[in-house]
């Protein structure tokens, strides 16, 4: 079995917040931990964006989409879902066709 890529990691990652703990003090504890694994992923994707990959570019999207790892900016979400969409990738192709159909950024 192969390890996963970064694009995946970090994809995967931003669905660890539903596992978080209940307890208060826990829980912000591994929010700010998880909010600074995904900073450092998400610059690590972004210094690997010149690669010809796409799920690179769909994790870009997805971070910027909901604010993962960065500020949230919608305008380049879109623009990393749509270099995605044109090489392929499905879903991003789904999220983008989402964004331009419903106007939002609520596309999950």
């Amino acid at each position: 079995m192969s390890k996963p890529s970064l694009a995946e990691k970090f994809v995967a990652s931003t669905k660890i917040y539903i596992e978080l703990p209940r307890d208060p003090s826990e829980y912000f504890s591994s929010l700010n931990a998880l909010r600074d694994e995904l900073q450092i992923m998400f610059k690590g994707l972004l210094k690997r964006s010149h690669e010809n990959d796409p799920e690179i570019w769909f994790a870009l999207g997805h971070g910027d989409s909901d604010g993962w790892g960065t500020d949230r900016n919608a305008a380049v979400a879109r623009a990393w879902f749509q270099r995605a969409a044109d090489a392929g990738h499905s879903e991003a192709m789904c999220r983008l066709a989402s964004k331009l159909r419903f106007n939002t950024d609520d596309d999950e």
